[in-house]
């Protein structure tokens, strides 16, 4: 009986197949959104982290020579959140040491910038992200909801049918009418035959005959059915609920499709939020999308506008840096800040300076004069685009050096100075900067300090043209040709005196050019540069002044799957203080040359570097008794799970000195919260001493506590003698993020 209804086949492969298909798709409608709760904001919300150092070295030489020096570093930075949305980041130092060299210091530095509050803001829109969408797309929602809803009604329908019609009562009653519409049948079949005089066949061969009669009716379609099952209304009422199962079914995928599209759009439009927040970078990004997000606004803190318009505030000690011809690259221990509200350019600051002898001080020297600054910056545009700034600055500076006689220089007392400038910064477009700053300045043709309103007369004296600077820099980019350009031209006349690190009361012209260029589809990058008189020493000379062109070239070639390929030759300078405080410039060149090559061997990885390094300088041209020295360094990594392994061989040669070292280290992850490691190193030297010397270390990861550290290291420094001397170096280290 099976060519009339099979119950397996119905609910497996017939009509009602596909539901086995469509319970195991049920579609996701909308995702899980994270609604924020009612939870109490902290007043300060304090992250970050804190460490200990003790370093010990049995002896050191550079920059003073000192048996048994040991150190205390102890540092904390904290980043902390005012209710969960104004952040400032605070960092605390102190070192104390047992060196008559080096004094003791103690530093705080409080520092709120642009960079800080944009990132919190953009924190505050990601985690808000989510339920913007619910609002902004609460349309969708409800209609993923009404889809759902559609949705399981649909599936109990189907669940109802298919029950129904996989029963077994349904079952005979199907068996039961197709039992009698045989029969009918046999009698119709028996008649005709009577009719038309033939024998009529026994039952069993009347059955077959009919049975095979319908099975080709069968084969015509569903049309034939139909009218086969007029005279069947259990027949027909079964068709009529597989047509309503098929048009359900259909209307089911279709409702599917139309949530996945409404879920799709959903995701897609968080997708892009979250994208258009995450690439901003700066304040004035920030507020182009707030202006065109007028409804996110409501979820950044108040005055969001005017933080994000600070560019600095630094209150303790910090590193400045306004303009070439100012302030550049001095530590002020004071306050600051700057600040870009739309197009208004605003900076002021003060504090006392530490730009020449930085934080240590010898104990053979008098007490150094105190220095201070105070200054302001007004302008118009945008700092990082185009501005017009005019800065005024005055203050005490120690003039080192300021008066010489024939016997040894002496160092002069603060000198008060004052000046002005006016700086032009130039975004030709994204590629193209050029800036252009003139300045001039008070001096002090004597030891003398110069009053208020003679060092106005001297500022504005246009007659006397020793006090001016002039400053011109150009970076450039060109993608078309994959070339860089950088560099700049400065000249300062006698007298112009300012707060940055290049030396005075000498006529100075400097310059420094840089170009690189990539080639063959940036496999190789060529860098070349020129440069004279560019000192930014806090050591240097007031009256140094060079008239030696350095000129410096480097070249790397980089193949995939091949090692990398970098060679450089650097003309250089040494700057020397000697013990009357008169400084001395040595000149020497440098070749060096590195091939290094990173790979995989299984499942270990793998770096090589061999190296080549050249000093070509001579007895006169430095003051350290080693000169014209040649090294040569081959290293060897291997990383394989938790082993790591270190070899390398050096050979070094200078003039009465040649050292041959063996070294092989290695570290070993034991456990998860514990590290080893150790290694010996084997020196050679000048073919008849053997040194031996070693690391071991251990780092271990202490729950709630934090990670400590413990390194110890016996290495050879060169003696006078043109000898190794041994050195013990211990190191114990504290870390803890919070």
């Amino acid at each position: 009986m099976n060519w009339l209804l099979d119950s397996t086949q119905v609910t497996s492969n017939g009509c009602f197949g596909w539901l086995t298909t469509a319970a195991g798709a049920i579609p996701r409608y909308y995702p899980a959104i994270a609604r924020q709760t009612d939870v109490k904001t902290p007043l300060l919300s304090i992250h970050g982290d804190v460490s200990y150092d003790f370093q010990y070295r049995s002896f050191v030489d550079t920059p003073y020579y000192q048996k048994d020096f040991s150190q205390h570093s102890i540092q904390a930075n904290l980043n902390i959140v005012y209710r969960n949305q104004y952040p400032m980041r605070v960092v605390i130092r102190q070192r104390f040491n047992n060196s008559p060299y080096f004094r003791d210091m103690f530093d705080i530095n409080a520092q709120f910038n642009e960079r800080m509050m944009t990132n919190r803001a953009k924190q505050l829109l990601l985690q808000q992200a989510d339920n913007w969408m619910h609002q902004r797309l609460s349309g969708l929602y409800g209609k993923a909801d009404s889809l759902k809803q559609e949705y399981e009604q649909y599936k109990k329908l189907v669940t109802a049918l298919t029950t129904e019609l996989s029963s077994e009562a349904k079952f005979s009653a199907l068996v039961k009418a197709k039992e009698q519409f045989v029969e009918r049948e046999m009698k119709q079949l028996a008649a005709e035959k009577k009719q038309q005089g033939l024998e009529v066949p026994d039952t069993e061969v009347l059955k077959q005959q009919v049975m095979s009669r319908y099975d080709s009716v069968l084969r015509k379609g569903f049309a034939q059915w139909s009218v086969d099952s007029i005279n069947n209304p259990d027949l027909a009422k079964l068709r009529e609920k597989q047509a309503d199962l098929e048009k359900k079914q259909q209307d089911l995928r279709s409702k599917e499709q139309d949530i996945r599209k409404a879920e799709r759009k959903i995701t897609d439009s968080i997708a892009s939020l979250k994208k258009q927040v995450n690439q901003l970078r700066d304040g004035n990004m920030l507020r182009e999308f707030v202006n065109e997000n007028k409804d996110l606004e409501k979820e950044l803190p108040k005055g969001w506008r005017l933080l994000t318009s600070i560019k600095n505030i630094g209150i303790g000690r910090s590193w400045v840096d306004y303009s070439e011809l100012t302030i550049k690259n001095i530590s002020l221990t004071g306050a600051h800040v700057e600040l870009n509200p739309g197009k208004l350019y605003i900076a002021a600051g003060a504090g006392r300076v530490n730009a020449r002898f930085r934080d240590f001080v010898l104990n053979n020297q008098r007490e150094q004069p105190r220095q201070n600054v105070h200054f302001i910056r007004v302008g118009l545009g945008d700092k990082e685009k185009n501005n017009l700034i005019l800065t005024y600055y005055s203050g005490k500076r120690s003039l080192l050096n300021f008066i010489t006689d024939s016997i040894r220089p002496v160092t002069a007392g603060a000198q008060n100075i004052m000046g002005i400038s006016l700086e032009n910064h130039i975004r030709i477009d994204r590629n193209n900067e050029l800036t252009l700053e003139i300045a001039r300045s008070s001096f002090s043709p004597s030891a003398g300090n110069t009053g208020k309103d003679e060092g106005w007369q001297q500022v504005f004296n246009v007659n006397n043209r020793s006090n001016e600077a002039y400053s011109i820099k150009l970076n450039s980019h060109w993608p078309q040709t994959q070339t860089t350009v950088s560099g700049f031209y400065r000249k300062m006349g006698e007298h112009f005196q300012s707060f940055n690190l290049q030396p005075l009361n000498t006529e100075q012209e400097s310059y420094a050019v840089k170009l690189k260029q990539y080639l063959w589809r940036q496999r190789v990058q060529v860098e070349a540069g020129i440069r004279k008189n560019d000192f930014s020493s806090p050591y240097a000379n007031p009256g140094l002044q060079s008239k030696t062109i350095f000129k410096s070239v480097m070249a790397s070639v980089r193949i995939p799957k091949y090692p990398v390929i970098t060679v450089g030759f650097y003309p250089s300078s040494q700057l020397t203080m000697l013990d009357n405080n008169v400084l001395v410039e040595n000149q020497y060149n440098t070749l060096t040359g590195i091939l290094s090559y990173a790979f995989r061997l299984q499942k270990a990885a793998m770096t090589s570097n061999l190296s080549y390094l050249k000093f070509y300088n001579t007895a006169a041209d430095t003051s350290f008794i080693y000169y014209n020295a040649t090294n040569w360094s081959l290293n060897h990594s291997i990383f394989w799970q938790k082993l790591q392994l270190q070899s390398g061989l050096s050979y070094a040669s200078q003039s009465g000195l040649k050292v041959t070292t063996l070294e092989q280290s290695a570290g070993y992850q034991l456990k998860n919260w514990l590290y080893v490691q150790g290694g010996l190193k084997y020196n050679h030297v000048n073919t008849a001493k053997t040194l031996w010397g070693g690391t071991g270390g251990l780092t271990i990861n202490i729950p709630k506590l934090g990670r400590v550290q413990f390194q110890y290291e016996r290495s050879y420094l060169p003696g006078m003698d043109r000898n190794l001397l041994p050195m013990d170096m211990g190191r114990f280290n504290f870390y803890r993020l919070f």
